[in-house]
């Protein structure tokens, strides 16, 4: 006979594919052989990393045993859930549905009201009955009715989207409940041998698929103090809850192999000189530390999925004692947060976008690395975007991105002349021209970061020269070719700034 052993998940690692489960438990046991069943365990735990240890006996045996049950007999709680959740939001939604349908019924009567009013007014300007100020009045009235209905319609319109989107998920989670299909349980039996009778403690520790973690962070501004938040968003549907657990996040990679390159015979032959040298321009990545550019090589930058750790494997804990179930929806857990002071300033990278964007700046006062990954942008009290992190060390600065200054317009414009060579040259050149035009809407003045760029020449038959006569004062560009201009724009006022260079090129040179 088995005696039922309860341990329920204390501890979890979860890697970028996996998960490291730890369970424990206490039990009192007679002395002698003693056969213990633990139910409910991941169906799809892999047996060869199943590992037993019990304090006070001797593991003897340990195996996972599979079975098949219906889902639909064994679920009619979380059925029973999910459809309450359901009639919930679908009453929220006929609620919202309704009153969209009043505004919209008061915007139609609105409109009569206001072709009414029109009409009274060429009535009164026949009859020679002027009255301005009232009519303007009337008027300005009856377009803040009408402002305040149309955002009461879109916000409406906005909630109902996101309920249908959640209704819908919620569709495809009771069809799946409710699916007669067979799927997998699993328990763990474990034969002890037990010297003396008393509590022995038991830790099954084994590995699962079927979970992952991304970083995910939360920049907030305020008050010239910038903070920021950082999540693990974990998903995993190993078919076991994870309830109130120590929780640890790992950028160890388990399932990266290393072997070493096989050796082959290098033969170096000569070969005669090529007369075309074949070029072709690329745009590069600057990679550096800090400001969220990420070491070079990282995965990050490279494009690649998966977590740039910057070469090191982190493990980061999370606060409290986090709870989250299997059903393969992400869940935000908190890792970390810190705030720092900032600066605000205005740049525009008009190749890049036709836009003057916040740039946030600020230093990562946190004691761990800020991890690749998405980040929600808050300011002003509001959400205003999301855009994306590289990896950030510790002390290291950190840009993020407001959106664009909506009373700045920038405008850029390129132009390209040939010139084919000489006679007596080898030397052909092409010159180009690019213009931006900026201008300032708002009320009051704005200085601005202008970045732009000019081609760097790799190999000596290709030269790259600034045209210093055609291009604005202050065009110098540094070691990568960014040329940055500081723009001041009065209320109203516009600006133009020129950048001019010559690209020269030999006759032998193909690919430009």
């Amino acid at each position: 006979m088995r005696t039922e052993l309860i341990a329920p998940v204390r501890q979890v690692t979860v890697l970028e594919d996996r998960a490291q489960v730890r369970r424990e438990g206490r039990i009192s046991l007679p002395a002698g052989r003693v056969a213990l069943r633990l139910a409910e365990v991941a169906p799809v735990l892999a047996d060869k990393t199943l590992l037993v240890q019990a304090e006070g006996a001797e593991v003897v045996d340990a195996r996972v045993l599979r079975r098949a049950r219906a889902r639909l007999a064994e679920r009619p709680e979380q059925i029973e859930a999910r459809e309450a959740e359901r009639r919930t939001l679908q009453a929220e939604r006929d609620a919202l549905t309704a009153a969209q349908a009043r505004t919209r019924h008061r915007l139609v009567a609105l409109s009569r009201v206001r072709a009414q009013v029109l009409a009274e007014l060429g009535v009164d300007a026949a009859w020679s009955r002027s009255a301005p100020e009232r009519w303007r009045a009337d008027l300005d009235t009856l377009d803040a009715q009408q402002e305040v209905l149309d955002a009461e319609v879109v916000d409406a319109a906005h909630a109902i989207q996101l309920l249908d989107r959640r209704l819908a998920d919620l569709d495809r989670l009771i069809a799946s409940l409710q699916s007669p299909e067979a799927h997998l349980g699993a328990e763990v039996e474990v034969e002890l041998v037990v010297s003396e009778a008393g509590e022995v403690t038991v830790r099954l520790d084994y590995v699962v698929p079927g979970a992952c973690w991304r970083p995910l962070h939360r920049a907030e501004l305020a008050h010239g103090v910038l903070s920021v938040e950082t999540f693990g968003c974990v998903w995993q549907h190993t078919g076991e809850g994870w309830t109130d657990v120590d929780l640890e996040l790992s950028t160890q990679r388990a399932s990266l192999g290393a072997e070493p390159p096989l050796l082959g015979e290098d033969e170096l032959r000569a070969r005669p000189k090529q007369e075309q040298v074949v070029v072709e321009a690329r745009d590069e990545a600057i990679q550096t530390t800090g400001l969220g550019g990420g070491p070079a090589g990282s995965t990050a930058a490279a494009g690649l999925p998966g977590i740039d750790d910057g070469g090191e494997v982190r493990t980061m804990r999370a606060t409290g004692a986090p709870s989250v179930p299997s059903d393969g929806r992400p869940h935000l857990v908190p890792l970390g947060a810190f705030s720092s002071e900032a600066t605000v300033d205005l740049v525009a990278m008009p190749e890049r976008a036709a836009a003057v964007v916040r740039r946030v700046r600020a230093r990562n006062a946190g004691p761990v690395p800020l991890l690749a990954g998405p980040v929600e942008l808050v300011a002003d009290g509001g959400r205003v975007g999301r855009s994306t992190l590289l990896y950030v060390a510790p002390g290291e600065r950190l840009e993020v991105g407001l959106g664009p200054d909506p009373a700045l317009r920038v405008h850029r414009s390129a132009e390209r002349v040939d010139h084919p060579p000489g006679t007596l040259s080898r030397w052909a050149s092409t010159d180009h021209r690019v213009t931006v035009k900026l201008s300032n809407l708002g009320g009051s003045p704005r200085r601005l970061e202008l970045v732009e760029r000019l081609p760097v020449s790799e190999v000596e038959q290709v030269r790259v020269e600034l045209d210093g006569k055609e291009s604005s004062p202050g065009a110098a560009p540094d070691g990568d070719g960014l040329v940055r201009w500081t723009v001041d724009l009065e209320p109203g006022g516009t600006a133009e700034r020129v950048l001019a260079w010559r690209v020269e090129k030999k006759k032998e040179v193909a690919g430009l």
